[in-house]
C-alpha cells in the first residue's frame, strides 16, 4: 500500500512558508528580561555621560579665543576672522525667490490637493538667506524639484526680511496669482507654509 508523505516545502519557497526565528530575548523568564533591561538602560546611561563629557571638553574656553599682545589682552587672530564673519552675514544677505524653472505641477504646502500649475518663471517661494545660493540649497535639490534661485534683493538682513514680508503680503495680487481660477487662487506661494514672524525692533523707527 503506498504511503502518504506530506510535502515538505524546500529551498526559497521552505524560507517563506516557515515562521522566521524569534529573537534570543523573547523566550527569556520575567526576572531574566528584567536584568537584561538593567543591563542595556546602564549601557545608555554610560554612554549619555560620555557624550555630554565629550561636548563638555569641546566648549570653547577663555583661553581659547585670547591672547596676550603689548600688555594687552586682545581676541586671538581665529576669533577675530570669526567675528568678521558673522558680523558680514548680518550685513549681506539677499532675498530670493525660487521659481519654476520648467512648467507643471510642484508641491504646494498648503493647498487642499498638496499640488498646483506653476508656468515657467512662476514664484515657488520667496525666502532670505545670508548664505548666498549655493549654500542655501543644493544644486541636486533645485534640480530634482525643477526649481531656479533668483536674488530678487540684496541688503542687511532685515531689510531682506522687510523685503520678503512685504513680497509675501502682496502676493495674492501677483499677476499670475490673478490669472488663475478664483478656486485656485492662493495667499501665499506654494513654498511658504505661512510668513515668518520676526522682532518688531528689526525695523527702523
Amino acid at each position: 500500500m503506498t504511503q502518504m508523505h506530506e510535502h515538505q516545502p524546500t529551498g526559497e519557497k521552505a524560507r517563506h512558508d516557515t515562521e522566521p526565528p524569534l529573537r534570543e530575548d523573547a523566550a527569556l523568564h520575567p526576572e531574566q528580561a528584567a536584568e537584561v533591561a538593567r543591563h542595556n538602560q546602564w549601557k545608555r546611561s554610560v554612554l549619555l555621560l560620555c557624550a555630554i563629557f565629550l561636548i563638555a571638553m569641546a566648549a570653547l574656553q577663555w583661553a581659547d579665543v585670547v591672547e596676550w599682545v603689548d600688555g594687552e589682552w586682545h581676541l586671538n587672530p581665529k576669533r577675530e576672522a570669526e567675528r568678521d564673519k558673522q558680523m558680514r552675514k548680518i550685513d549681506d544677505a539677499e532675498q530670493y525667490a525660487l521659481v519654476a524653472n520648467i512648467p507643471g505641477y510642484y508641491e504646494c504646502l498648503h493647498c487642499p490637493f498638496k499640488r498646483i500649475f506653476l508656468k515657467y518663471n512662476e514664484v515657488w517661494k520667496y525666502g532670505v538667506t545670508n548664505q548666498g545660493e549655493k549654500q542655501r540649497y543644493t544644486t541636486q535639490f533645485l534640480e530634482q524639484r525643477g526649481l531656479k534661485y533668483v536674488m530678487q534683493f540684496s541688503g542687511t538682513y532685515s531689510q531682506c526680511l522687510v523685503e520678503e514680508k512685504r513680497k509675501l503680503f502682496e502676493y495674492p495680487l501677483l499677476p499670475e496669482n490673478l490669472a488663475r481660477p478664483d478656486s485656485i487662487k492662493l495667499v501665499l506661494p506654494p513654498g511658504n507654509l505661512q510668513m515668518r514672524s520676526f522682532p518688531v525692533t528689526l525695523f527702523p523707527k
